[in-house]
């Protein structure tokens, strides 16, 4: 073989090696192709005291580049009559990660029932205890509506009560896990 061809062919063989080795630690897959720095995403199905159920599907992500997508999808019902009470899109504008806690806030696409009109900005906060059986259940709160409170929710934290999820799980993966 001529020498030229044999540097060429082990110059080929060692790219193909890099190409099919994982370094341990770091990320591979779709988060990491589309370049994902932290996220929120999860379902929540719990019953307030009031005598609410809410079931919820929250997917935030914060890209590399610090933009933020994702949507909330939120649905009401009379936790005792099965009644239907209301229905929601969000799109998220915002969230904010502090250890296992993620405050989430986003604006109103459209609403079935209630009197929240479309535009309106809403905000949840979801807390991560755990994955698998014996771990204490996530946390949700209902979520809130009210002028100029994604941002404040995301930015400071707005006062929403907790309920256990009882169908669901939440995870929550902050930047550099």
């Amino acid at each position: 073989m001529h020498p030229v061809a044999i540097r060429f062919a082990a110059i080929a063989l060692i790219v193909v090696m890099q190409l099919a080795v994982t370094v341990p630690g770091r990320a591979v897959g779709p988060a990491a192709a589309q370049g994902v720095e932290e996220s929120v995403a999860g379902h929540a199905d719990f019953v307030t005291i009031s005598g609410f159920r809410f079931r919820y599907s929250v997917n935030a992500v914060r890209h590399q580049d610090g933009t933020v997508s994702g949507e909330f999808e939120n649905h009401v019902t009379n936790a005792t009559t099965g009644e239907f009470v209301l229905s929601a899109h969000v799109t998220i504008v915002c969230f904010t990660i502090t250890g296992n806690i993620a405050r989430v806030g986003g604006i109103v696409d459209h609403v079935k029932g209630g009197m929240t009109p479309p535009g309106a900005e809403g905000f949840i906060t979801v807390v991560d205890n755990g994955q698998g059986a014996g771990e204490t259940p996530d946390l949700a709160s209902p979520p809130g509506v009210a002028p100029g409170s994604a941002l404040a929710h995301c930015t400071t934290g707005l006062p929403r009560p907790l309920f256990p999820v009882e169908n669901g799980n939440i995870q929550i993966r902050p930047s550099g896990s």
